[in-house]
């Protein structure tokens, strides 16, 4: 048997799931220095890439699997759960919070670090731009 699913919908879903995607990841990879004492800013950003590669690989396929021997519906359903899993494993989550004079300061000192770098480094800004191209367009299908 099946359904009708008004566009509205599929349009909302899709909203909302690039406002978490957007959210999501600068949020992920800002504070993932402060994740661990343990090993280094750069172990960790080499472990984390390494994870999110793998589940790249590993989540189409358990999502094709789930879609095969179900339904698409229950593909969502794992989805949210999973979503709301990971949520809720965040909760216990905590971060020192820099001060407003401080985050000003950085924020003036990042924006002037990567506006010299663009200047002296035009592939740099080329690589970034396309970057920016391929990620607005090649993900749209999220």
């Amino acid at each position: 048997e099946y359904r009708e699913l008004p566009i509205y919908i599929i349009l909302i879903y899709a909203c909302l799931r690039g406002i978490l995607n957007a959210v999501e990841t600068p949020v992920r990879q800002a504070i993932l220095p402060d994740l661990s004492d343990k090993i280094s800013t750069v172990k960790a950003v080499s472990y984390h890439s390494f994870i999110i590669n793998i589940c790249r690989s590993i989540g189409p396929a358990i999502a094709g699997g789930i879609i095969a021997v179900l339904n698409v519906k229950y593909a969502f359903l794992a989805q949210t759960l999973v979503y709301i899993g990971a949520m809720l494993l965040c909760l216990p989550l905590h971060f020192k919070v820099a001060s407003a004079s401080d985050e000003e300061g950085a924020a003036r000192f990042s924006a002037t670090v990567v506006k010299d770098y663009f200047k002296t480094h035009g592939q740099g800004l080329h690589i970034f731009i396309t970057s920016l191209l391929i990620m607005a367009t090649g993900f749209s299908y999220t």
